[in-house]
């Protein structure tokens, strides 16, 4: 049962970050149902503010998953 939840929380979170086009990539994505912690990367476009970037996907990620501790690590694309 949890890995049904555990990968259905992740689904949900990739689905999250996808919905963006200036997210380029999510991965490295961790999710402990019983501590309640999420972790994952985002590839991030290089003309974005990474910062506004960063807010825009912890603040949504957060909306659907309340109770989680989240930590999401940004990095750019910096590839043509």
């Amino acid at each position: 049962m949890l890995g049904r939840y555990t990968v259905a929380v992740g689904k949900r979170g990739m689905e999250i970050t996808s919905s963006h086009e200036w997210v380029l990539q999510t991965h490295g994505f961790h999710v402990d149902i019983g501590k309640k912690t999420m972790r994952f990367d985002v590839v991030l476009s290089f003309g974005i503010d990474r910062a506004e970037a960063l807010e825009t996907v912890c603040s949504e990620v957060r909306a659907e998953f309340p109770d989680y501790e989240l930590t999401v690590v940004p990095d750019v694309d910096v590839s043509d």
